[in-house]
């Protein structure tokens, strides 16, 4: 496919900064004469009982399509993300403490009743990030604990990040793989499909067909009027208004003629196990690397990830 990288950065953003997170995760378990505890931060703790409380919460939705065996795999995913959230968060609103961070009230008040709303909520890379570092807030208390962490972070994440040419440079090397978009085509398909088993004489008629009707388009028939001469099961048209992106074909043998022959040149037939094809290709577009200009972003995105990687290792200390 071709990579959209502006359309790309933020998701990149989202998990780089999970991935930043990671990390930066301390777990604990010991036993008291109450329960287990899973996680401890500064006195607060997260016990096993409140954990799965908001495990099965998170998949309730997904007990009756999985397995036993996926469910259990879930619950300990699930499980892990609640044990992480519990220690960034507490990690964060030590933070949030000794810097003196406030709310507007009047920002609270719309966080909460949008969490008191029934509207399913629109992820974007910042709430990703938010309930990835903080948890999601269902509680008047934690709405306020979670934007005061978010102005937190957005000090941190907002502030100015220096990308020189030498850094684009750097990234373009060590990404042109992932970023070199593939190269493209608009074409005009004919498909005569050939029967499974079929014998030798279904298959030779079949190809006689194919080069009938690859004749009539060289002659300068459209590809759509011929086809419309032939029943559907037996002549199949696709016009050219989708894009196909070299290696996308399911078919090798009809890949490598997309991107073999000039543009506006009816192709020879091309023969599969499931019949013959005839292509023209409208429009061919060469796979390129992203400008200068994205490539800054996503450089400036990885350095803001590593920033916040030292930032929570940091408080994790």
């Amino acid at each position: 496919m071709k990579i959209n990288f502006r359309a790309m950065s933020a998701r990149r953003v989202a998990w780089f900064l999970l991935l930043a997170v990671c990390g930066a995760v301390l777990y604990v378990s010991v036993s008291t004469d109450r329960e287990e505890v899973l996680a401890s931060v500064g006195g607060e703790v997260l016990t096993q009982e409140e954990a799965d409380r908001e495990v099965e919460s998170r998949i309730s939705a997904d007990r009756d399509r999985l397995s036993p065996d996926q469910l259990a795999e879930l619950r300990q995913i699930t499980r892990d993300s609640v044990s992480r959230e519990f220690i960034n968060r507490q990690a964060l609103l030590a933070e949030v403490d000794r810097r003196g961070i406030k709310v507007d009230p009047s920002a609270i008040e719309k966080r909460w009743a949008s969490v008191q709303s029934d509207q399913p909520p629109r992820w974007s890379s910042a709430d990703i990030l938010r309930i990835h570092l903080i948890g999601q807030g269902k509680t008047r208390a934690e709405v306020e604990e979670g934007l005061r962490i978010e102005i937190l972070l957005n000090e941190l994440m907002t502030a100015d990040i220096e990308v020189s040419e030498a850094d684009i440079q750097q990234y373009r090397e060590e990404h042109a793989n992932h970023l070199m978009s593939a190269d493209k085509v608009d074409a005009e398909q004919i498909f005569i499909s050939i029967p499974e088993n079929a014998n030798a004489e279904t298959m030779a008629a079949s190809r006689e067909l194919a080069e009938s009707i690859r004749a009539r388009l060289l002659a300068g028939e459209a590809f759509d009027q011929v086809a419309g001469d032939y029943p559907d099961t037996e002549v199949r048209y696709r016009d050219a208004s989708r894009s196909i992106k070299r290696g996308e074909s399911l078919l090798r043998e009809v890949d490598e003629v997309l991107f073999s022959i000039p543009t506006d040149t009816v192709g020879p037939v091309i023969e599969s196990e499931f019949g013959c094809h005839i292509v023209k290709v409208i429009f061919y577009e060469k796979g390129s690397m992203p400008d200068d200009s994205a490539l800054r972003i996503a450089v400036e995105q990885e350095k803001k990830s590593d920033r916040l990687h030292r930032f929570m290792d940091a408080l994790m200390e």
